[in-house]
């Protein structure tokens, strides 16, 4: 194929069509709707229809509009394979500068199943990108995926129509326009009055009026279109900042004038403004500067736009290296990609509320604690100057009734009301060296709480002191001290309560969504590495809230955490734990431990046949019965550890710190209560119960087991399937078990490239030849005496002894136990047409729940399935012991008769109709090789044949 630059305009040769019946004459809609995407190459170009720019977005669509009838087409493979591979490439970088690459495949040249990779693949060899077509609302029809949490980041919780205005209200354009808009309303007031002349007002006045009317619209359409902005924080700052537009047209300014003062003398509204610039109306001024912040604040738009061209960069850096022209959406979605997280988002929002919200506080409460607010009364400027008139009418009139009279309005107007009080009050007056007013009193005034006014005749200037003449004031100024010092006090406590909110504040949010969430993840890593199997709990958010980053980062270490829980179990414990506290590269081939531990194996019987009839749904049979076994043995103290197939590995360990040598104990030890008391030690004696109880559990976890399979009504629905039942007449679901203990070497069998969590030993062998020896037995469980030896008394009477062999490899006897199972009494799922009867027989218990819920003191003779699945009496296992120790002793001819009666003595347990027994049956199989005479060389034991 000839090589192309990656910018190179595709075409494709088109596809031949198939032929279509008349029936199908007419386009279904899926068909029409595909047909708009696309323009064959043969159609006229006057009649084009719209092209993807992008061969991904083409695919996509495509696949996602192919008719259910599409694998009805011809088969165009190797003709669609071919016209790909020898199509022509043309390199055009100039032309692809300028428009992006058009890609151009007839609809009837792809079938839909089969060509649904191919496409994705070829198109992202031509652009680059990486093609995710399987998700949660793209259907497959060979694939079904489940929704990714991360395509939360890209659900839109809005309306196409209301996300595209959105797109465009924020978009380049629109934005630096209300920037641009918002630099003239935070400026052209100022501008207007420092420069401009009054011929200009008009035309300001104009400019205002636009800028109120953008403002307006961009309020109102963002309060439609943009998500958690109508009526919230950054509402409420743009539609603050839109009223206070209204105080610098004039008209608006007058109209309120009169409404807010009728009687008071009319202002020119061209002069001056409704909330006028001057020290009559600080408190207004403060309120106005205040309104003016808020314009400041809309151009916040600045950092969006600042952060829009950044990324611009990234993409075209992105575009650049790649060799490739992005298209618009694929352009959109790349930037939404880099804008940065939802965690980053929400803290810089918060942060720049908090921080608007700190500087508007400041400016509006800092001048409540200042004296000349105008908040707490108004300074009369009639100190100096009326001391100065006093003066020169004395100078000009002297002691005169007239002077007297401005005397007492000069001192009534002295004073006034700050706050609660009134202050600077006339304390003392001394005209022209004669003393008119002397109301001092001995308080011990502080020097600044007096305030001391003079005016002098020019004699004084030139030191002529016959004829000079001082006038003094002293005034009372103390409660102004007094109060401007409480007022500087709260201004202080408001400062630090300020600062500290804002510190908590900050801190929290930094805290909820960034630190704690750390702290939570390395506490949950801490915690695996000294617990691997311990369960994690999943962080919960709110419905309403959106999950962040790090509480889906902190949810998928948890899941992680499961999964290698899971995957290891309790055999790779050590090897999770040591690869986290060691914090370097990974290690998972650590040196194994030696452990003492029951192992459990079983097998489903009839695997292969089960395999080939069941085909793909033979995974969920399989996990069906794993998920009964693992709940039971996990539910009896046990762990699962290997899944092969049709044969599941279990492991139940004994109480940390055990060895062999206990387990010898134990099984040396008397039957005897007493005599175990009297020769043990009471941690002994407790270790001992705890052994024992390990092994009660284990049996009983597998007894239980098949109660729980034959009730299980999924495997039911599989036993009654046609096909299932014309290749095994009567199949049901049946499972050998084999128990046995002793010691292992657990630890990662493997390599760097692949590791299982397991168990190297004889023992784990001896279970699973324990197990393919049931099928000769014909038994469901097969137990070692060694591990019968571990049961308590009680049990220890239930199993009965079959046979004493040696496998092969080993030249030492082993005897092998039964525990009788019979699942007549366990109800079959109603699925079954006959089962009326069988259902009366034994408890069910809710479905997905099982007995051993619950808690029990001695399982075997509380637990409903315990207590109706042993099959035999004791008369029979007595009868068949005396059978047994006669084969065992070489008396065969006498063990003939009596297995041959034990053969038949068990009864169904519903029917009463009798039984087969597989040992009794067995046993006389072997005899009857030799004749029922026992060889001369026979020493109680002999060779299991079959492994």
């Amino acid at each position: 194929m000839t090589s192309a630059h990656p910018k190179a305009a595709i075409e494709l040769p088109a596809a031949v069509r198939p032929k279509r019946s008349e029936a199908d004459a007419s386009p279904s809609r899926s068909d029409h709707d595909a047909s708009t995407l696309i323009m064959d190459r043969t159609a006229s170009t006057d009649s084009a229809q719209p092209l993807l720019a992008n061969p991904v977005d083409f695919a996509r669509q495509w696949l996602h509009k192919v008719p259910d009838d599409a694998d009805k087409l011809e088969s165009r493979s190797p003709s669609l394979e071919a016209s790909c591979m020898s199509s022509t490439m043309t390199s055009t970088m100039s032309r692809s500068a300028k428009s992006p690459t058009k890609f151009r495949p007839s609809i009837s040249a792809v079938k839909k199943a089969s060509k649904q990779g191919r496409i994705l693949r070829r198109a992202a060899s031509m652009t680059g990108e990486v093609p995710a077509i399987v998700t949660a609302s793209e259907p497959s029809h060979s694939l079904t995926a489940t929704p990714s949490v991360f395509q939360q980041f890209e659900k839109a919780n809005q309306p196409q129509w209301k996300a595209k205005a959105c797109d465009l209200l924020d978009g380049t354009h629109i934005s630096c326009f209300v920037v641009f808009i918002t630099f003239l309303a935070v400026f052209l007031d100022d501008f207007r009055l420092a420069v401009l002349p009054p011929a200009a007002d008009p035309v300001c006045v104009g400019i205002t009026i636009v800028i109120l009317v953008v403002f307006v619209l961009d309020t109102t359409a963002g309060s439609f279109v943009r998500p958690g902005y109508a009526f919230r924080f950054y509402w409420l700052i743009d539609f603050v900042a839109t009223l206070s537009m209204l105080l610098d047209i004039p008209a608006v300014v007058n109209g309120l004038n009169r409404i807010s003062s009728s009687s008071s003398s009319s202002v020119e509204a061209n002069e001056v403004s409704f909330l006028a610039r001057g020290t009559s109306n600080t408190s207004a001024n403060k309120a106005r500067q205040i309104m003016r912040v808020c314009r400041i604040l809309r151009l916040m738009r600045l950092v969006y736009l600042y952060n829009q061209y950044e990324l611009h960069k990234q993409v075209r850096t992105m575009e650049i290296q790649g060799g490739l022209t992005m298209s618009r959406p694929a352009q959109f979605g790349q930037r939404a990609a880099l804008a940065g997280t939802r965690v980053g988002q929400k803290l810089s929002h918060l942060t720049t509320r908090r921080v608007i919200i700190g500087v508007l506080g400041l400016l509006l409460f800092i001048p409540c604690f200042e004296l000349g607010s105008g908040l707490y009364g108004d300074y009369p400027p009639m100190n100096e100057a009326g001391l100065q008139m006093l003066h020169d009418m004395y100078l000009d009139t002297g002691n005169t009734t007239g002077f007297w009279e401005a005397l007492h309005a000069y001192q009534g107007s002295s004073s006034y009301r700050l706050g609660l009080k009134m202050t600077d009050g006339l304390q003392s007056l001394t005209m022209c060296n004669d003393t008119f007013v002397d109301l001092s009193n001995t308080y011990p005034y502080r020097p600044y709480e007096i305030l001391t006014v003079q005016e002098q005749t020019p004699a004084c200037g030139l030191q002529q002191w016959a004829s000079c003449l001082v006038t003094t004031a002293v005034f009372d100024v103390s409660w102004n001290s007094r109060f401007g010092a409480a007022l500087n006090l709260f201004r202080s406590l408001f400062v630090i309560v300020a600062l500290g909110c804002g510190a908590v504040l900050f801190n929290n949010d930094s805290n909820r969504l960034v630190l704690r969430p750390i702290e939570r993840m390395l506490r949950k890593v801490r915690d695996v590495s000294e617990n691997p199997l311990a369960k994690p709990e999943t962080t919960k958010h709110h419905s309403d809230d959106p999950q962040m980053e790090t509480r889906i980062l902190e949810n998928s270490i948890n899941k992680i955490c499961s999964l290698l829980a899971v995957g290891f179990g309790d055999a790779g414990a050590e090897v999770i734990a040591n690869n986290i506290r060691s914090g370097g590269d990974l290690n998972p081939m650590i040196p194994g431990n030696k452990v003492v531990a029951i192992f459990g194996f079983c097998d489903i019987r009839n695997f292969t046949d089960t395999t080939e009839v069941l085909q793909e749904d033979i995974m969920e049979f399989v996990n069906t019965i794993a998920d009964i076994v693992h709940t039971e043995v996990a539910l009896h103290g046990g762990a699962p550890n290997k899944n092969i197939g049709d044969a599941f590995l279990l492991v139940w360990k004994f109480p940390k710190g055990c060895t062999m040598e206990d387990i010898t104990r134990v099984t040396s030890a008397p039957d005897s209560e007493s005599a175990e008391k009297s020769s043990r030690s009471r941690q002994e004696c407790e270790l001992d119960w705890q052994i024992r109880e390990v092994g009660d559990r284990a049996l009983a976890a597998f007894v239980v087991i098949q109660a729980a399979i034959k009730r299980s009504q999924r495997l039911q629905s599989f036993c009654q399937r046609e096909d299932l039942l014309e290749r095994m007449p009567g199949y049901q679901v049946r499972m050998g078990f084999g128990l046995h203990v002793g010691w292992a070497i657990e630890g990662a069998i493997g390599s760097k490239f692949k590791i299982d969590a397991s168990y190297l030993s004889p023992n784990v062998n001896m279970a699973s030849r324990l197990e393919a020896a049931t099928k000769q037995f014909g038994t469901t469980i097969l137990i070692s005496g060694d591990f019968v030896k571990l049961l308590s008394p009680a049990l220890k009477r239930r199993v009965r002894q079959v046979d004493c062999v040696t496998v092969k490899g080993s030249i030492k006897p082993m005897d092998l136990f039964t525990y009788d199972v019979s699942l007549d009494r366990i109800p079959v799922p109603a699925i079954q047409a006959d089962q009326h009867s069988i259902a009366e027989a034994a408890p069910t218990p809710p479905p997905n729940v099982t007995f051993s819920m619950k808690a029990m003191e001695n399982e075997f003779v509380e637990h409903p399935d315990l207590m109706s699945t042993w099959a035999v009496t004791t008369p029979f296992l007595k009868r068949f012991q005396q059978g047994f120790e006669l084969y065992r002793s070489g008396q065969w001819a006498e063990a003939k008769a009596i297995l041959e009666e034990t053969k038949v003595m068990r009864k169904h347990l519903i029917s009463g109709d009798a039984v087969v027994d597989g040992p009794s049956n067995t046993l006389l199989g072997v005899m009857s090789q030799h004749g029922h005479v026992a060889p001369t060389d026979w020493t109680g034991f002999r060779e299991l044949t079959e492994k």
